[in-house]
């Protein structure tokens, strides 16, 4: 048997099945994606300032982020539409207590 292996980079972010999320913010994130077919609904928690994969081979999904403080939930985007191989990033505006998605 011959197996070839390929360092990380080799791989394109593109051909990765799944959504990357990055959370640069110093607050946990909470994150809600619907399946838009079946309407089933998958929920996350992300530690502060982390880059984490979820691994589905769905498209088209709805999220729903918000940052979770000690006092108040922060919402940073609803019901917005991702896709497989997109990063959503969590954008955090500290002075006004404001977040907003950035999907690229």
């Amino acid at each position: 048997m011959i197996a070839a292996f390929f360092p990380a980079q080799s791989v394109a972010q593109e051909n990765i099945r799944g959504i990357f999320f990055e959370n640069i913010s110093p607050h946990l994130l909470g994150v809600r994606l619907i399946n838009r077919r079946n309407r089933v609904e998958d929920h996350y928690v992300f530690d502060p300032n982390t880059k984490v994969h979820i691994d589905t081979k769905l498209t088209n999904l709805t999220l729903s982020a918000q940052l979770i403080t000690s006092s108040f939930p922060i919402d940073c985007c609803e019901w917005t539409i991702v896709d497989n191989g997109e990063t959503v990033i969590i954008e955090y505006l500290e002075d006004k207590n404001r977040c907003y998605c950035k999907i690229k």
